[in-house]
């Protein structure tokens, strides 16, 4: 799991505290150098799903409102036409 410097211990080598500190302390900023690229790529790519839902929601009530504003107007139509209707029946007897 880790690369040490040196020799390994198969070899019959031995390391200086100072040189395994350097080395766990190298591989420790690689590892958290990746998790924060990892991380970065994450943030980024929510993002840009949260910033795609943004616009599609405001497509949608651009959209329903041009429905409302439709629907309004037919109903309208339609109520004055029942009323014409109505005034019809009522002036023929």
């Amino acid at each position: 799991m880790f690369d040490l410097p040196g020799p390994t211990n198969n070899s019959g080598g031995s390391f200086t505290s100072l040189q395994l500190a350097q080395a766990l302390t190298e591989q420790s900023q690689a590892l958290s150098y990746g998790r924060t690229v990892r991380s970065k790529q994450l943030y980024q790519d929510i993002k840009n799903k949260l910033d795609i839902y943004t616009m599609e929601a405001s497509k949608f009530q651009a959209e329903r409102a041009m429905a409302n504003q439709e629907s309004q107007r037919v109903m309208s139509s339609l109520a004055g036409k029942f009323s014409l209707i109505s005034k019809i029946q009522q002036s023929m007897g």
